[in-house]
């Protein structure tokens, strides 16, 4: 009776998440493989909103988790960017969850972990009739937030070499800060935002090294990255949080966020959600208006959490079960 009722709540609770993942069928979900260079693949998850049709294309967003981690890490965010109308890749990294490893030792860097490619491939192929060419953009967490800034400075030296716009629109870096250095930041083309988490354990490594290291109103991280963009006599010495300088249209926008958090915190926060989506609502003018703070992604969170919780219930009563069978009595 037990086992009837774990696998009733299992089913249940699964159909739950997956409900919740497809914004309750109003997003299609599919598995993808994208062969790049030297035999290497990346493996990735397709968002595509029912919005998003060859006659309204839709803005595209690659997400990469960051290091050791798969893509369900961030299924979250593409959740909430699918149900805004963007059509979202949720990548596994190289040498993460699916994909293949990498010729690189430093594949975040030389790579995005998969992403400079997945770009270049949506960009020049003709299968993707429903994403707007002009609007790809990028999202990371950790490692993933250094690809993804990485991307912006890849794409940026390509669009300086040939005299054209940054295929890269936009990125958004959440949790990495240590490559916002004046050989990344002069190249960049693209819109990019900043979140850092104000209690980041990982700020010790940062330039200021004290308590004030994850302070992003007075790092020279910030300051730098804000400053990259402005005249001589605009430089400024502290950066107001949440105001986007530059300009979206010329690609030069700016803004930093700096949530009370710890740095694992982050992507599952909804203050830290919102304000990435309020990110790309502005960059990209998001086909579907929601609010930031309007999210379901934490639904599917509980539901697998109670999944994984019956499947660890079912354990005992599983094998009573099997030990009743024949092959394996002797046990």
């Amino acid at each position: 009776m037990t086992l009837r009722y774990c696998f009733l709540g299992l089913i249940l609770f699964s159909f739950l998440a997956s409900q919740v993942q497809s914004n309750y069928g109003k997003s299609k979900v599919s598995t993808h493989t994208l062969y790049s260079s030297n035999n290497q693949y990346i493996v990735y998850d397709l968002y595509k909103p029912k919005s998003a049709t060859p006659e309204e294309k839709a803005p595209f967003i690659v997400v990469v988790p960051g290091f050791q981690r798969s893509k369900e890490a961030l299924s979250n965010i593409a959740i909430e960017l699918s149900r805004r109308g963007h059509v979202v890749a949720l990548i596994d990294p190289y040498a993460q969850g699916m994909s293949s490893s990498s010729l690189s030792r430093r594949a975040a860097t030389t790579e995005g972990y998969g992403m400079f490619a997945l770009i270049d491939s949506v960009y020049s192929s003709d299968e993707y009739n429903y994403i707007d060419k002009s609007k790809l953009g990028s999202t990371g967490h950790s490692m993933g937030g250094n690809a993804a800034i990485r991307g912006a400075n890849y794409f940026g030296r390509q669009a300086i070499n040939n005299n054209s716009d940054s295929k890269l629109h936009s990125v958004y870096v959440s949790g990495y800060v240590l490559t916002l250095t004046e050989d990344v930041l002069k190249n960049i083309r693209s819109n990019v935002g900043v979140s850092y988490a104000l209690y980041d354990e990982g700020a010790f490594r940062n330039e200021l090294k004290g308590w004030d290291a994850g302070n992003m109103k007075i790092a020279p991280e910030s300051i730098r990255f804000v400053n990259s963009i402005l005249n001589e006599e605009n430089k400024l010495n502290e950066v107001e949080l949440g105001k986007y300088y530059g300009s979206v249209s010329k690609k030069n926008s700016r803004v930093v966020f700096n949530e009370e958090l710890l740095h694992p915190f982050q992507p599952y926060n909804i203050v830290a959600t919102a304000n990435q989506l309020s990110f790309f609502d502005k960059v990209f003018d998001s086909p579907i208006k929601l609010d930031p703070y309007n999210q379901i992604w934490f639904w599917k969170e509980l539901c697998t959490l109670l999944s994984m919780i019956i499947s660890f219930i079912m354990i005992i009563p599983l094998s009573k079960f099997f030990l009743k069978m024949t092959f394996f009595k002797s046990l």
